[in-house]
């Protein structure tokens, strides 16, 4: 899937940013990937070495800086966090939300990280595809981890995907495909967890999800209507959705 930066408008930035406040961070129905992401960074910091030592971490794709405010939120930790985007919109949004002194946001490249070599104790990634493997490996320090959440073809959607085939964007790069790359580059300790997961929206939330997320080519106000006739039942629309973490150590 290409990054389509001229996407990421400072619309959409704001539209990612109140819909992601609008909702509660943890789910306590059934299993919550994203309970599980942050718990993988928490037991990242707290098995760091020296308490004393103020942990690094990095957040590549950082969006509107949800991982980096996230964090905050949920830990007092000794760590200072750099989110970066490629997108200007996106950064300014992060920018101006930002209250918490531990986190910094710099407009960068993914695949060209602006850091010296082994910079960083802990490199996270939520949901961005576009990024270099060799520069992670590059900028972690030695035995630091590298968290990873994704979803698989069907990006969280299988149901939608199968009615816009045509349409629907393909992900670059299998799981298969991740892990591999990691092994050959010599990270050690791969842990990969997949999930299979029914989730369910209302048609404000899917229409929320789709006009602001790069899935499905052009999503309109019909698209929209055809998921609401093929899918809903008693005013919710049930979806398979195929999320994964991997955690890896340099």
């Amino acid at each position: 899937m290409k990054y389509n930066i001229e996407y990421y408008s400072s619309l959409r930035a704001v539209k990612r940013e109140k819909y992601f406040k609008s909702k509660p961070i943890f789910s306590k129905k059934g299993v919550d990937s994203n309970k599980i992401f942050f718990d993988c960074i928490l037991d990242s910091l707290n098995f760091s070495k020296n308490k004393r030592v103020k942990v690094k971490i990095l957040d590549i794709g950082t969006g509107t800086g949800y991982v980096p405010q996230v964090l905050c939120s949920i830990s007092n930790g000794n760590f200072k966090i750099v989110g970066i985007d490629l997108s200007e919109d996106m950064i300014k949004v992060a920018q101006n939300r930002s209250r918490d002194s531990r986190i910094k946001y710099l407009i960068a490249d993914n695949n060209k990280l602006p850091f010296k070599d082994e910079s960083f104790d802990i490199v996270t990634n939520k949901l961005s595809t576009q990024f270099n493997f060799n520069e992670i490996h590059r900028v972690l320090k030695k035995d630091g981890a590298f968290i990873f959440k994704e979803y698989g073809e069907n990006k969280g959607f299988k149901e939608i995907r199968e009615i816009f085939k045509n349409r629907y964007k393909k992900t670059n790069k299998s799981i298969n495909d991740y892990i591999l790359e990691m092994s050959q580059l010599g990270f050690k300790e791969i842990r990969l967890n997949l999930y299979q997961v029914k989730r369910t929206y209302n048609q404000k939330e899917i229409n929320d999800i789709f006009s602001m997320a790069d899935l499905i080519e052009k999503f309109n106000k019909k698209d929209l209507n055809l998921i609401i006739k093929k899918l809903e039942k008693r005013s919710l629309i049930v979806v398979t959705s195929d999320p994964f973490i991997v955690f890896a150590k340099k």
